[in-house]
């Protein structure tokens, strides 16, 4: 079963619908009910119709992929994926903050993969929603990272705008 963070605060027992599939299997059949997140190579095989299943699947990919060819899957899919395949690369970061600013994804966006605790917070800053935590690190550690408030000189997808600029920039009207 992943172990899922989401970005409430109160998702402590939350069970996730999603089922996220690795390679789907030669003559798989969806189950009535379950919604599935498909690797990129098959949901691009499956769409648009995706026969069988209840609802549009959601779509996984590797980080480092070109974004630019995937704008009709972040208009199609409820929920993106992004897999990190090392905690040392960091291009899982850039791919979430492009999803949100250049293609101007507004559903679910999750990260998932060999992830540290102590990356969670910046992983929030790139617009990602959920994390499915690796067994190897604490729940409770990994939750507290993922809600903690973070104060940075840097603008973000949570922040746009920095503390010099917050504070000098004229209210709205």
């Amino acid at each position: 079963m992943q172990r899922v963070i989401k970005q409430q605060p109160d998702d402590a027992g939350q069970q996730d619908q999603w089922q996220l599939i690795t390679e789907l299997p030669a003559g798989f059949v969806p189950e009535p009910g379950t919604e599935y997140i498909l690797p990129l190579s098959d949901w691009q095989l499956l769409a648009p119709a995706f026969n069988g299943f209840g609802q549009t699947p959601g779509v996984w990919f590797e980080a480092d992929i070109e974004l630019e060819p995937l704008e009709p899957v972040f208009t199609a899919a409820p929920i993106v994926a992004v897999a990190f395949p090392a905690f040392t690369d960091g291009s899982g970061f850039s791919t979430g903050s492009l999803i949100r600013e250049v293609f101007g994804y507004q559903r679910e966006l999750r990260a998932f993969g060999s992830l540290l605790s102590d990356q969670l917070g910046y992983l929030r800053r790139c617009g990602y929603d959920s994390v499915v935590l690796p067994e190897d690190q604490d729940m409770e550690t990994g939750r507290q990272q993922f809600h903690a408030d973070m104060v940075s000189y840097q603008g973000d997808i949570l922040q746009p705008f920095t503390p010099f600029r917050r504070r000098v920039r004229p209210a709205e009207k």
